[in-house]
């Protein structure tokens, strides 16, 4: 009788510890609930969350930069200052000549037959 009443305090003992542990809802259902089936579902949500995380912060990162070159004072920061440009200009110059002096002889020619040219031609 003894042993008895150790098994049914023990038992008692063991069903406060899963009510505490599983609560209230391992007394509705007859199902038991595993542990380790509610924990790997929480671990595997965990991680694709931090995946996630990790991909949205490349794509932040991605758009800063974005931002950054569509910045029109970072435009002017990568662009040619004067002097190189002039160097350019400077470069071509034998170019320039030769096709200004054609182009004067295109507007000779067509005022000469009495055309009119294009408006940026003149």
């Amino acid at each position: 009788m003894d042993r008895q009443l150790e098994m049914d305090s023990l038992e008692m003992r063991l069903q406060v510890l899963e009510n505490r542990i599983y609560g209230e809802k391992r007394s509705k259902s007859a199902k038991p609930i595993k542990c380790a089936e509610s924990l790997a579902k929480i671990q595997a949500g965990l991680i694709n969350t931090g995946n996630k995380r990790e991909r949205v912060k490349i794509l932040h990162k991605k758009i800063e930069d974005l931002l950054k070159y569509l910045d029109p004072q970072f435009t002017d920061h990568i662009t040619l200052p004067d002097a190189m440009k002039l160097e350019f200009i400077l470069a071509e110059e034998a170019f320039l000549f030769s096709h200004a002096a054609l182009l004067e002889q295109i507007q000779q020619h067509a005022a000469a037959a009495g055309q009119q040219l294009h408006p940026r031609c003149s």
